[in-house]
């Protein structure tokens, strides 16, 4: 027997007639699915209840009774009425709706932590993002000072720490000849080569290439005297022949450089020009 032929049964009607009798409503239809979805168990008692509501809804206009109503429960229950269900199904219910709430206030948190709202974080992963957050910022603050030093090594004072600032203050003073501003090793380099500065440019006046050839000449005259007085009595050719051809040439130069010497000073050349201008 079908499973609308058991209700037409329970009507009070047989197999044959309940399957002879006119094709079931869409109500009809829902009612016996239900039953068809239900556990052995409540198969019987879901069947009663729709036939009871059936019967209510054809032999009394559509109302049902108080009787009626409590039996159609279990359906209503299915149907989502909450009403309508056992006292352990609203709790399972509101247990299950709790649940669902705490889930999606989980992933909400989530979602923030994410976001980088550390207060909705667990206590674990606040404390991971922490160190990493505060792993970040020395990493930042070690990048800026690696590139605060680079500016520093390349001539930018300002960028410099204060210590580094001040030497590097002191050593461009030392450079453009403040000798105060240099440390004692670096004073007597500087003093140096003051001193040869001093001496290449002394030796580029007219004074000291006079005196210089003044010089040569009289040191040959001397070279020749001393050959000539040689006790032995015999001279040195060679000797006389070289200091010869010095004082030849320092005789050409210094009437060149008297010449000049008179026209740029407007003075003729005397021997105590030579004073303090020769070694």
């Amino acid at each position: 027997m079908s499973l609308w032929g058991k209700l037409r049964s329970a009507l009070g009607g047989s197999e044959q007639s309940a399957e002879a009798a006119k094709p079931p409503t869409p109500h009809e239809l829902f009612a016996a699915e239900v039953v068809r979805m239900a556990k052995p168990t409540a198969r019987r008692a879901l069947g009663c209840a729709i036939v009871l509501v059936a019967v209510a809804a054809c032999g009394a206009g559509g109302e049902a009774t108080q009787a009626n109503t409590a039996a159609s429960a279990p359906v209503r229950c299915s149907q989502g009425v909450l009403d309508a269900c056992d006292p352990a199904t609203k709790a399972a219910y509101a247990s299950r709706q709790q649940q669902i709430q705490a889930a999606q206030e989980q992933a909400a948190r989530q979602m923030r932590c994410a976001q980088g709202d550390l207060d909705s974080c667990d206590d674990a992963t606040r404390s991971a993002r922490q160190k990493q957050l505060a792993q970040m910022q020395a990493n930042q603050a070690a990048t800026a000072a690696a590139l605060q030093q680079r500016r520093c090594d390349m001539g930018e004072v300002d960028a410099c720490d204060p210590a580094t600032r001040a030497q590097k203050e002191q050593q461009a003073k030392c450079e453009q000849g403040q000798l105060d501003a240099c440390d004692p090793i670096r004073r007597a380099v500087k003093e140096q080569e003051l001193a040869q500065k001093a001496q290449e440019a002394r030796q580029q006046t007219l004074e000291w290439q006079l005196c210089n050839f003044v010089a040569q000449r009289q040191q040959a005259q001397n070279e020749i005297q001393t050959e000539k007085q040689n006790p032995s009595g015999v001279v040195d050719l060679k000797v006389l022949h070289d200091a010869g051809s010095v004082i030849q040439q320092a005789d050409q130069a210094i009437v060149t450089l008297k010449a000049r010497f008179l026209q740029e000073r407007g003075r003729a050349f005397v021997a105590r020009d030579c004073d303090g201008n020769y070694p």
